[in-house]
């Protein structure tokens, strides 16, 4: 399995689903396999969080799967933290200041502590959140080719020194400071919607749309603690003309430009946003991934890697790796996660990406050398 580069297809969800979820009313197989919404659930509550341990030989797999609208992924680490900290027998980690005397948690602390911070919006405009919209109200957008279509998913890595070097090309060309992490989404921003070029032109696609994941506890921690799990992800959204992505440069300037631009306020006027619908959950992104001309991805890079576990039988303390489940899904077209990756000199980087299967071959041939492995997440 570690040479084989710990593919999805060797951790089926089948097998390493926790069984509470494949057995739990209101929850039927498909849902726990694939991971659809839980919109048919049947009006029965759902868990929040399961867990389970499957012993393997050489190791040990522990899934565990949460409710994604109430624990996010950041939340995800922090839950594994203190677990973690628990089993190799550290003290002291597993409480916060508030409880640590005995004290009751009130359970509605933070839902008011996010509605206050929504208050703090010095905006005399109505508030807006130009990421999201309405199903009725998303602009109508031409499909890239003709359904059905073979959606393909792939672990794609690249060495640290490779990425480094894209980096140091990038901020030669600027004088703003270009990220590593934006180094790494115009890479793969610029050659997806190179591999795209032919199905972009046939459906008259000018622009494209990157959408990217942040965690927002960092501008909350002082109302919500160091040890809040709930929801806290917002994402922003950048547009670049088709044409301009033949050079990842335009690209960069214009994710740092949206990415700098995340500030307090930025935060208060989209919860201020939120907080007046009677409603969220029909919210979508204002752009289309599926089938479409625009992209999403998300960092798990830091997410659980560094926690030492010292579970014993097992070859080290750390995890070897972290996969999502084996889930064919084409609904995820056009969605990236950076895997979670130990902060140790040279450990590539993980993308699990999912395309369109003809858009996959040639982004790979694109990318040429700077890909060190591909491993197969998942084919439809």
């Amino acid at each position: 399995m570690r040479a084989a580069g710990f593919p999805p297809a060797m951790l089926p969800a089948s097998a390493f689903c926790p069984i509470g979820l494949k057995k739990h009313p209101g929850l039927d197989d498909a849902y726990a396999h694939k991971r659809d919404s839980a919109t048919a659930t049947k009006g029965v509550p759902v868990p929040v969080m399961r867990a389970q341990a499957t012993f393997i030989p050489g190791g040990l797999v522990l899934s565990v799967y949460t409710h994604h609208s109430v624990i996010d992924g950041a939340g995800s680490d922090t839950i594994c933290r203190i677990w973690a900290s628990g089993d190799n027998g550290e003290k002291g980690n597993c409480a916060d200041e508030s409880s640590a005397n005995g004290e009751v948690i009130d359970p509605s602390a933070s839902r008011r502590a996010i509605d206050a911070m929504a208050a703090l919006s010095t905006s005399n405009a109505p508030p807006q959140c130009r990421e999201v919209t309405t199903l009725d109200k998303r602009r109508a957008v031409a499909p890239l080719r003709p359904e059905p279509n073979s959606v393909v998913a792939r672990i794609i890595s690249f060495s640290a020194s490779g990425i480094s070097r894209v980096r140091a090309e990038l901020q030669a060309q600027t004088p703003t400071r270009i990220s590593t992490v934006v180094a790494l989404m115009s890479l793969l921003w610029s050659h997806i919607t190179r591999a795209r070029a032919a199905a972009l032109a046939q459906s008259n696609h000018k622009t494209t749309t990157l959408g990217v994941a942040m965690d927002m506890r960092k501008r909350c921690a002082e109302n919500l603690g160091k040890n809040y799990v709930g929801n806290m992800a917002l994402f922003s959204s950048t547009e670049v003309a088709v044409a301009d992505c033949t050079s990842l440069l335009p690209m960069a300037l214009a994710l740092t430009t949206t990415l700098s631009a995340v500030d307090n306020e930025w935060l208060t006027e989209r919860l201020a946003f939120l907080s007046q619908l009677d409603k969220s959950s029909h919210l979508v992104p204002s752009f289309t991934t599926r089938n479409g001309p625009d992209l999403f991805i998300t960092s798990a890079q830091r997410f659980g890697m560094e926690w030492d576990w010292g579970i014993p039988g097992t070859s080290e303390g750390r995890p070897s790796a972290i996969r999502m489940p084996d889930i064919s899904d084409p609904m995820r077209e056009g969605g990236m996660i950076v895997l979670p990756r130990r902060e140790e000199k040279g450990r590539d980087y993980e993308v699990q990406t999912t395309l369109e299967e003809g858009d996959m071959e040639r982004l790979l041939k694109g990318l040429g050398d700077l890909v060190t492995r591909v491993v197969d997440a998942w084919r439809e």
